[in-house]
């Protein structure tokens, strides 16, 4: 009888945590159109450096945000390794919102001034 009852437990068991497949293909679907936007991005709407990084960036954070909750399993995580990876996010949202602020507010004339006490002459005609 107690074969019986440890089959019975196994079975209720695996009907409780079953994987639904549409989840998975949903978000590798999502996964690749995202990807697809992240290369079109660039050319459909042109925007500057500052501009077109934070869109890149959003659209990271999107999907790593879809990579960790449907295929790290997130929910069956341990308190603590919650806590770890909500930090490391907020840690790496800081970091992109820093660098995206530099940039939009950077002077980029620098690199393409002329530089002082350099002479450009004229290309020789042919």
């Amino acid at each position: 009888m107690s074969q019986v009852t440890d089959v019975q437990s196994n079975i209720d068991y695996k009907a409780k945590n079953a994987v639904d497949g549409t989840k998975y293909k949903n978000g590798i679907i999502l996964l690749l159109v995202l990807t697809a936007i992240t290369f079109i991005q660039p050319s459909m709407i042109p925007l500057d450096l500052g501009g077109t990084l934070a869109a890149q960036l959003i659209i990271a954070f999107i999907k790593m945000a879809i990579i960790v909750g449907t295929y790290m399993h997130f929910s069956v995580v341990p308190g603590y390794l919650k806590a770890f990876i909500y930090t490391v996010i907020g840690m790496m949202a800081y970091v992109w919102v820093m660098v995206i602020v530099d940039n939009q507010h950077r002077d980029m004339s620098m690199l393409t001034a002329p530089k002082p006490g350099v002479q450009h002459s004229a290309p020789a005609a042919h």
